[in-house]
């Protein structure tokens, strides 16, 4: 089978489906076998895992998952890819599902019990600070290589593809991620994505929440890497490092040049690990704990005092003291906060009376 991690088979897939790469959707294709050789590693995948892929594309990181002897559930948003993975792959332990990720529910792709569809929780609704503009969507700011061949047509790619045997789903848009309780095991399925910027955080705290993964392996922004597996008193900590921590424990696995994907994005990415933990690393109320964390670094320049000050009403002499509480300087920054004494201070603003209503 023709090889999908390398620039050859990549443009031999655009020409033979006159395709080109999707800017909108942020499309950049891995051609480089050992970076992928890399995450399938630091997957850890073995014969029989069950996998989710998101994004597969043309399907260079599926056809290595499924050489690994992965049972491989894959969720691609572009229909016109659709069919061309059924071709390709026919045959092979796949499931093709189109549609968007974060209006699905995964317990129901996965057929696993969620106990019921909860609210969204803080990260879900849009808690999570987002990410500079201008990083967001420069993956999707290619350079001027371009594939070979004709603008893409639907029906053409569609026409082309042959009917697969491998199955494939469409999901309704009314669909929402569940959320399991803390103290729920994974299900063991492992994720596996080559993630575009713009949806890179709400994609992976969905699947840290929905408790249905030991791991998530991804390949993201190499500054958004760094920030996952950042520690306290480092530049790249902030509210992002302990939104992960909260859930699991981060690997940097390795750095991906620009030069590795067609077209080549504009910054050069990423492949972090996460460990998914049994349970939340600290006990605190989850939306309380993300409510401290965000106004301590909504203002990095602040000192804690005055940052805390700007959500909390409760005055900044009773601020001072519940800080001195914990043994925080009211005039430390919170990047020098590990996540345990960013527990214990929304703790104490919880049982303050007008501290946290």
């Amino acid at each position: 089978m023709l090889n999908l991690s390398t620039a050859a088979g990549v443009r031999e897939i655009f020409s033979r489906y006159d395709l080109r790469a999707k800017k909108k959707l942020g499309q950049n294709f891995l051609i480089d076998g050992h970076v992928l050789g890399k995450i399938i590693t630091a997957a850890n995948i073995r014969d029989g895992d069950r996998v989710l892929e998101i994004g597969p594309g043309i399907g260079g990181m599926t056809q290595a998952l499924l050489r690994a002897g992965a049972d491989v559930t894959a969720i691609e948003l572009d229909k016109q890819l659709v069919p061309i993975l059924q071709n390709l792959f026919a045959g092979e332990k796949l499931r093709i599902i189109q549609g968007d990720v974060l209006r699905m529910n995964l317990h129901e792709i996965f057929d696993i019990p969620s106990g019921g569809l909860r609210p969204p929780t803080p990260l879900q609704g849009g808690a999570m600070p987002p990410l500079d503009p201008q990083q967001e969507t420069a993956r999707s700011a290619v350079s001027d290589e371009s594939f070979d061949g004709a603008d893409p047509g639907e029906a053409g790619a569609v026409r082309r593809a042959a009917r697969p045997a491998c199955e494939v789903r469409e999901r309704g848009s009314g669909e929402t991620f569940s959320k399991v309780s803390p103290e729920k095991e994974s299900a063991n399925i492992k994720a596996v994505a080559n993630l575009p910027y713009y949806i890179t955080t709400p994609v992976i705290f969905a699947l840290l929440e929905s408790g249905l993964f030991e791991s998530v392996t991804v390949m993201v922004q190499k500054e958004v890497a760094k920030r996952f597996s950042a520690g306290p008193g480092t530049k790249d900590y902030g509210s992002l490092s302990l939104a992960a921590q909260y859930f699991a424990d981060a690997t940097l696995v390795a750095n991906v040049p620009s030069n590795c994907f067609m077209p080549r994005p504009a910054v050069d990415s990423a492949v972090v690990r996460l460990d998914i933990l049994p349970a939340p690393r600290v006990d605190a109320d989850h939306a309380k704990l993300f409510r401290t964390i965000h106004a301590a670094f909504g203002k990095r320049r602040k000192t804690l005092l005055n940052a805390l000050d700007s959500e909390f009403p409760c005055g900044k002499p009773e601020l001072a003291e519940i800080l001195r509480s914990c043994d925080i300087d009211p005039q430390a920054r919170g990047e020098t906060l590990d996540i345990y004494a960013f527990a214990r201070l929304s703790e104490r603003l919880a049982e303050s009376t007008g501290a946290m209503p």
